[in-house]
């Protein structure tokens, strides 16, 4: 069974599908419905949480993009349900002797959703065209470009060895598309009119309302158990799940904590619940008070980790000793050795000069309940062990513009990952690096951060991961304190549900019963 979304080896956000399900009526797509009971049901409504940017994820910048997407398109790579990377649109890959290309065997059937043959030529042209547009740079940084070697084959060059090159091929963004096509339509038209190889191609698209895909009967991977899938769009998140439980959707990807009790409790519907793929965390400006490891110590011990959770995530998560999500190989959850101790936060200070009440702190956040209501348990737990804190609520782009320019002494962050690897974070904590808005600079870490990116062995690139986790862990360079889960509900019949850390689903992958 194929499935696109990540879960592991150096890996890990919303996708659904669709069709209404009144016997015998038409649905806002116009197609004509499947019985509505029963296993005759061959359609599928799935909630999106927005207009898409764009039907093709090589050229989006938002979710509901993605989630579209992953439908229509296949890449060269994929990963099975136990993270391991498995053949797609290749038969097989293999590196060169410097780790710098990345050939790839082409399969000789797979038929494009107009009926035209894939090539290799094909194949070059979508890589290239999607690292041209520069929409997917988390992917497509480090690659210069494809060439064609042969009818079967294609080569990768990287600027230098990149250790998560694999990971990005087998990501979302990219996706293989017909070059003659695409270059009839230019980028705008095939943005909103798409033509892939994937299991479902594109029917219709009524911006604001539905989109609509029907099976694709050439699909590589075979026959797919649901013929018709229709996103409706839904941008109140509410209104998404008393859709769910009015039986006007069958499937909503991601249900919200304040949503969960009433969906839980619906005999007709089903849920399923995983740790995600964003983790919330303290960060630190390194070159101001904070570059004390034992002020950094102090704000460790003052907070209980299991109350901000509860009190900001209704519980809904789990606690997190790594900034990096518990599934992804490497962060090593266990790891451990600073408990809740206000008292010891108290003595720690006083170390420092700081007599209870003295340090006063200038905590700025979003104004979104995201991040606020955390930050104000965590105030709360700083001022009794011996803090003076003061908490700015500030809009998302005046935080940003701080934040980036490192006017902060100590913040709060909720990341979630763009490719399901330690890399995602080398600007943010590597020295030197324009997005290290912390300036930590550790020569032990940058090295570890170094190891993982320019190694392609995967055994000394986990141990890096490692080093990561354990150096950040004992210096406190961040203080990680939770990962939030991701929940999906639908309805009681359909088979195969099962969450994923990054909230995207590939609809293959579901039946009715």
């Amino acid at each position: 069974m194929k499935r696109k979304s990540c879960v592991a080896i150096m890996a890990l956000a919303a996708v659904l599908a669709l069709t209404a399900c009144s016997s015998g009526s038409k649905n806002a797509g116009g197609q004509k419905e499947a019985e509505t009971s029963g296993t005759g049901r061959d359609s599928i409504r799935v909630s999106l949480e927005a207009d898409p940017d764009s039907l093709c994820s090589g050229f989006a910048s938002n979710s509901p993009s993605k989630n579209v997407s992953m439908q229509i398109f296949d890449g060269l790579i994929a990963k099975n349900t136990d993270g391991e990377y498995v053949p797609d649109l290749a038969k097989s890959w293999k590196y060169n002797e410097d780790g710098t290309d990345l050939t790839f065997e082409l399969r000789d059937d797979v038929i494009f959703h107009n009926g035209e043959k894939m090539t290799a030529e094909d194949v070059a042209f979508s890589y290239n065209t999607i690292i041209d547009a520069k929409l997917a740079v988390a992917t497509t940084s480090a690659m210069e470009g494809m060439e064609v070697v042969d009818d079967s084959h294609v080569v990768i060059h990287f600027k230098s060895v990149y250790g998560p090159g694999i990971e990005c091929v087998a990501g979302d963004e990219l996706v293989i598309f017909p070059k003659a096509y695409y270059e009839e339509v230019g980028q705008e038209g095939f943005m909103r009119n798409p033509v892939g190889t994937g299991a479902y191609k594109f029917v219709e698209w009524q911006s604001g309302d539905h989109i609509s895909l029907e099976a694709n009967d050439n699909w590589h991977n075979g026959n797919v158990p649901i013929k018709h899938l229709t996103y409706k769009i839904y941008t109140d998140s509410a209104t998404a799940a008393i859709a769910l439980e009015n039986d006007e959707i069958d499937v909503l990807p991601n249900v919200l904590q304040t949503d969960l009790p009433s969906i839980r409790d619906n005999q007709a519907l089903q849920t399923d619940s995983t740790a995600s793929a964003t983790v919330t965390y303290i960060f630190f400006n390194h070159e101001g008070i904070f570059s004390d490891i034992r002020l950094r110590q102090a704000v460790a011990h003052a907070i209980d980790k299991e109350a901000v959770l509860i009190a900001a995530m209704e519980g809904d998560g789990e606690l997190s000793n790594c900034m990096y999500p518990t599934w992804l190989p490497g962060s090593d959850p266990e790891y451990g050795g600073y408990d809740y101790d206000p008292q010891k936060s108290i003595e720690l200070l006083a170390e420092c000069g700081y007599a209870p009440g003295e340090l006063k702190l200038n905590f700025r956040t979003q104004e979104n309940a995201r991040y606020y209501k955390p930050v104000e348990v965590i105030q709360a737990q700083l001022n009794e062990a011996g803090f003076d804190v003061s908490v700015e609520k500030l809009e998302r782009n005046a935080w940003s513009d701080l934040t980036d320019n490192s006017d902060f002494e100590i913040n709060l962050y909720s990341m979630t990952l763009a490719i399901n690897d330690f890399d995602d974070n080398y600007g943010l904590f590597r020295g030197g690096q324009a997005q290290n808005y912390s300036q930590l600079d550790d020569p032990k870490l940058n090295e570890a951060f170094d190891t993982n990116r320019t190694s392609i062995d995967q055994e000394e690139r986990l141990e890096a991961c490692r080093e990561i986790v354990h150096t950040m862990y004992d210096n406190v360079d961040v203080w990680p304190i939770y990962q939030v889960n991701t929940t999906i509900g639908a309805n009681k019949d359909l088979k195969g549900i099962k969450a994923v850390a990054q909230g995207t689903y590939t609809v293959s992958d579901w039946s009715w019963e």
